[in-house]
């Protein structure tokens, strides 16, 4: 699927990461709507890990992605985010504590996902790691977002579900290997593959509880 560019990015040094799609002050998901794309929506903002989730993690390679010898994305990631950009503000974040927002661009451009991201936010950014809620405390004051506008998605369970879940953001766990939670279970939904995760968010964002309807495995 080709990928399409819906807008120029700015970039700014108001906040680390800081970068807006159409416009000083205006995001992605921002933009006015018609006819049928005029949805009612409890959703502004998708925001998605990056190791394991969009990019995948190689154990053996060091230092900053973008100098790894080979990088890869995800298996259906670039048909979600097809399908998640045209709705919704798409941020990414990472507890990278070697690459800053402008290297993780350059990684993504390695696979042509670049263009997809109005915001990318990392450890090395904030000086904190997503572990710590004052990274995603500093996400949202970027966003200018109320906690339940945001959604986060990701495979760690403590960083991507239960930290953010805690300030108020929901969370869909991405979960390819069918693994059981840890602890109690906070996520608002699950996906193992992620082309399903355009219908989850879509779930959400018309205010019904994605959990309920069970795990979306295709």
């Amino acid at each position: 699927m080709p990928r399409r560019h819906l807008g120029k990015t700015l970039h700014t040094m108001e906040e680390p990461g800081l970068e807006r799609w159409g416009g000083a002050g205006r995001w992605r998901g921002d933009r006015a709507r018609s006819g049928q794309d005029r949805e009612p929506s409890y959703v502004r903002a998708v925001v998605l890990d990056w190791g394991d989730t969009v990019m995948r993690v190689f154990p053996e390679c060091c230092g900053p992605m973008t100098e790894w010898p080979v990088v890869e994305a995800v298996s259906g990631i670039e048909e979600a985010l097809s399908g998640l950009a045209v709705h919704w503000t798409l941020g990414l974040v990472s507890n990278a504590g070697e690459s800053d927002s402008r290297q993780v661009r350059r990684a993504l451009a390695r696979v042509g996902l670049e263009g997809f991201f109005d915001l990318i936010l990392t450890a090395k950014d904030v000086g904190v790691n997503k572990a710590d809620p004052r990274f995603y405390q500093r996400l949202l004051a970027i966003l200018g977002r109320p906690p339940g506008e945001v959604v986060v998605v990701g495979d760690d369970y403590q960083a991507d579900v239960r930290v953010p879940t805690g300030l108020g953001m929901r969370a869909v766990w991405f979960n390819p290997g069918g693994r059981q939670p840890p602890g109690r279970a906070c996520h608002a939904a699950e996906v193992a593959r992620m082309p399903d995760l355009v219908d989850t968010i879509t779930t959400l964002a018309a205010g019904r509880n994605g959990q309920s309807a069970g795990v979306a495995r295709g």
